[in-house]
């Protein structure tokens, strides 16, 4: 458990922020599954105490009346015999792996006694080792989720700029379009030839003009932008 703690307090002094996305997530899934092993010796290490500070409650109850008294055997979990106590002075207690032991009672009250106060003792040194695991993957998730915000952020900005560039050039042939769109409505319109004539040499004049303008920036003569 020792060692345990130790590895712990020794990832504390990482400085997440110089590891990459993919390192984090990996620390990540790692620390999630020793949550989950540490979350099961909890459970068991409950269930242990439970059981034992049962056997030492019965115990508690245990009366110097009850000689000859009857009871239900447990047979299984869910099937019993009768049966009737002889001997109020001794104890044969499952002590694990298939050993058992005799104790009188006071005995049997006492080992039960060590044996909560031990389990007890072990929950606390895992549940301060579960809380500093908690501490350093909440840090963890927390840089990895500001990396990803800060990703993400980036792929924005140059989605951004990407539209930006593009934007020019979708200026200019939505004016070629106009100048289109024009002629076409005048068409329609049934102008006379002179005067639909002259109103497309001036939109052509125009889109002509435009694309000099666009070509050639201010402060340029025009000879040295002639194409």
């Amino acid at each position: 458990m020792a060692g345990t703690a130790n590895a712990a307090a020794k990832s504390e002094m990482i400085d997440l922020t110089n590891l990459s996305p993919d390192q984090l997530m990996q620390i990540k899934q790692e620390f999630e599954q020793e949550m989950t092993n540490i979350q099961d010796s909890l459970s068991t290490l409950h269930s242990c105490k439970a059981k034992y500070a049962g056997s030492k409650d019965a115990l508690e109850a245990f009366q110097p009346d009850w000689e000859n008294r009857q009871i239900l055997v447990p047979l299984t979990s869910s099937m019993y015999v009768p049966g009737r106590i002889k001997d109020l002075n001794n104890f044969v207690i499952d002590i694990g792996t298939g050993y058992y032991i005799e104790k009188d009672l006071q005995g049997s009250k006492d080992y039960f006694k060590r044996r909560v106060e031990y389990v007890q003792e072990q929950i606390e040194k895992i549940e301060k080792i579960h809380l500093q695991k908690t501490r350093f993957l909440n840090s963890v998730i927390g840089v990895l989720e500001m990396k990803q915000a800060a990703a993400l952020k980036m792929i924005q900005q140059q989605q951004q700029q990407q539209q930006q560039k593009r934007a020019p050039s979708l200026r200019r042939k939505n004016s070629f379009d106009d100048v289109a769109h024009t002629v076409k409505a005048r068409l329609t319109c049934g102008l006379p030839v002179r005067a639909l004539s002259l109103s497309l040499s001036l939109s052509l004049a125009l889109a002509v003009v435009y694309v000099q303008s666009a070509r050639c920036p201010l402060g340029r003569s025009r000879g040295a932008c002639i194409v």
